[in-house]
């Protein structure tokens, strides 16, 4: 078994969750912004949705679908890629996707 197992997916997706439910928190609960809040819970959604999906592959590849097993990557890079883009980063311009 190498560094990327079943088991080291599962415990990816696992992370995955709980950051996405305690995003989605912080959303609800610590911004007042209407426009923060919709942002942070639109990205904890996507968060979510590809943790489910990195586990499912993770549980497909017990059951032997050998494809299943270069799935996690792309979604757990898309979680990442998805994030990195709707984060106002500090050095963003102003005029544009960071309003």
């Amino acid at each position: 078994m190498g560094f990327w197992s079943r088991r080291n997916w599962i415990t990816l997706a696992a992370v995955g969750g709980f950051m996405a439910v305690a995003i989605g928190a912080f959303a609800a609960h610590g911004v007042t912004d209407p426009r923060a809040q919709d942002l942070l819970r639109t990205g904890s959604l996507y968060g979510f949705m590809h943790s489910l999906a990195t586990f499912a592959c993770a549980v497909f590849m017990q059951i032997g679908a050998r494809r299943a097993r270069f799935a996690p990557a792309f979604f757990l890079s898309g979680v990442l890629l998805s994030r990195a883009r709707s984060t106002p980063w500090p050095w963003a311009p102003r005029a544009g996707w960071a309003r």
